[in-house]
């Protein structure tokens, strides 16, 4: 029996490939909801991670909260699963089978569907009348329903009186919270707490602790903190510890906490989400000398990395491929020199070609290059998107992409998620709202221009891969690191990327029903 539920899931992988599109649901492990778990279980807690928990439906979520209602203390809801690009009228569709079907599983097929379009911020898979749906369950029990993540304040207005809302880093309320809980046994009114300050919460000691009941198996690409915090200040990201560098784990703790995992379930493969992995010359080399180097397997790993710090570090280029990096992938957001610097990017394109030639002559095929670009930029001209994207049509330094419109928000969604510098400020970065969804920047592109320029780039061949996290998954579903390498070669790989969907369902469908029958 679990004294704490937690459900939690990831928003859909799209990809192309030549002519073949699909959008497919993700295996690999959230990282928010486990980290919560692991302070939890330091105490003794057994908790409950339900991860791909939008295949479950109504029903599939009272009968495991059902299943553990003896010790239970608290239900969690993570919101950083629920996607804002979803399709309205098979959103819908969904929430109508997932309120009244009578099987506990919806078609992972047809959620992947729901996030393949555009949707308004502050319309979610899971909305208010969903999570009240679980609080008002879960009620009769004593217990409580906490809501956390990236979306949070899209829930605050709309909670009903059992629903407790996190905004921030959770790990130091959570325990305070069911402490009380176990000692007092009480229902405190809805709060918003924010947990602004991550050295309160002793993260460099942390580990996340997974166990048996998150269904852990060899295969499985685990998420690893190994730091928190960026030291940059990018104008269009809003990220609550910009221009923060909180430095890293201690070293043996992060070394031990990869061994545990490798002992208890034989994985090798990590996908670290940290905010930037080389953001210094020192972290690269002494996690190499005193994590990566001393351990007993070959580890393989995905991560954020920033291109200019490659530059000015070359060596740091070899040391991350000794680490054990797959791939990296790095925000270079634009090609445009002046629209670059203007938003905190100015390494420039004749130094970044330069970088992307270096990392292609020193890493070779041992780990693949991912980049984000942004079209519309404040001072990016059309011409100069459409020359990036027929650059990307022929270039070999670049192994995978993903290409987004700048995303910014009106003053008036201050309150739904904090504002970045060129949302806050957009007549100084010179980008004018002229309709409700739609601006337009000083060289005259407006967002729905951007999103078309961005559709064609992702039509490219090379877009299998969309960021870090979804290179775990095809790695995850089968698909060998040479496999990724040698696409454009393979004959076969077409067809071994168009089966991916049954691979992931099905894997997806077994862990779902191996969650209903763990009795811990």
């Amino acid at each position: 029996m679990a004294h704490v539920i937690l459900f939690t899931d990831r928003s859909p992988m799209t990809w192309t490939f030549q002519d073949t599109k699909s959008v497919t649901p993700l295996y690999s492990p959230s990282p928010g909801a486990y980290k919560i778990a692991s302070v939890l279980r330091e105490l003794g807690l057994k908790v409950l991670v339900v991860n791909n928990c939008l295949s479950i439906t109504l029903r599939g979520i009272k009968e495991i909260i059902d299943a553990n209602r003896k010790d239970l203390l608290w239900v969690g809801v993570s919101t950083t699963f629920l996607s804002t690009r979803v399709d309205k009228e098979l959103l819908y569709q969904y929430r109508d089978q997932w309120k009244s079907s009578s099987d506990r599983l919806i078609s992972v097929e047809n959620i992947a569907k729901i996030s393949h379009s555009k949707q308004a911020l502050t319309d979610v898979i899971w909305n208010n009348d969903s999570i009240n749906e679980i609080a008002s369950y879960v009620k009769q029990y004593n217990a409580p329903v906490l809501i956390g993540g990236a979306w949070v304040n899209i829930l605050k207005e709309y909670a009903n009186d059992n629903c407790f809302l996190i905004d921030g880093t959770a790990e130091e309320y959570v325990v305070k919270f069911t402490l009380d809980k176990l000692k007092n046994n009480t229902i405190l009114p809805p709060v918003t707490v924010d947990n602004g300050n991550y050295d309160n919460v002793g993260f460099k000691n942390s580990r996340i602790l997974y166990n048996h009941t998150d269904l852990i198996t060899p295969e499985t690409w685990l998420p690893i903190e190994v730091a928190r915090g960026c030291a940059f200040n990018c104008a269009y990201c809003n990220y609550n510890r910009k221009s923060h560098f909180d430095a890293y784990k201690n070293p043996e703790i992060l070394r031990d906490e990869l061994i545990r995992n490798y002992e208890t379930f034989g994985v090798t493969k990590f996908i670290i989400v940290d905010d930037l992995y080389n953001d210094s010359k020192e972290k690269v080399r002494v996690l190499y000398d005193k994590v990566w180097s001393k351990l007993p397997f070959k580890p393989e790993w995905s991560s954020y990395m920033r291109l200019d710090n490659i530059y000015g570090d070359r060596e740091s280029a070899e040391i991350i491929n000794a680490s054990g990096a797959k791939l990296g992938s790095f925000g270079i957001e634009t090609l445009n020199d002046r629209a670059g610097k203007n938003v905190g990017k100015g390494l420039g394109k004749a130094r970044i070609l330069e970088t992307l030639q270096y990392l292609h002559e020193t890493w070779k095929s041992d780990t693949l290059v991912h980049a984000f670009f942004l079209s519309g930029l404040p001072l990016e001209p059309r011409q100069s998107i459409e020359e990036t994207i027929d650059w990307l049509k022929d270039t070999n330094l670049i192994d995978s992409y993903n290409f987004i419109p700048l995303w910014i928000q009106p003053d008036e969604n201050k309150h739904i998620h904090p504002l970045d510098q060129i949302s806050s400020n957009n007549n100084k970065y010179g980008i004018n709202w002229i309709e409700k969804n739609n601006w337009i920047n000083a060289e005259g592109v407006t967002l729905k221009e951007a999103d078309a320029l961005a559709v064609k780039a992702m039509g490219n061949q090379h877009n299998f891969v969309v960021s870090f996290g979804s290179y775990a998954d095809l790695r995850t579903a089968g698909f060998t690191h040479s496999d990724l390498v040698h696409r454009k070669t393979d004959l076969n790989f077409k067809n071994k990327l168009i089966n991916i969907n049954d691979t992931i369902n099905k894997k997806v469908i077994d862990r779902l029903n191996q969650v209903f029958d763990i009795q811990d």
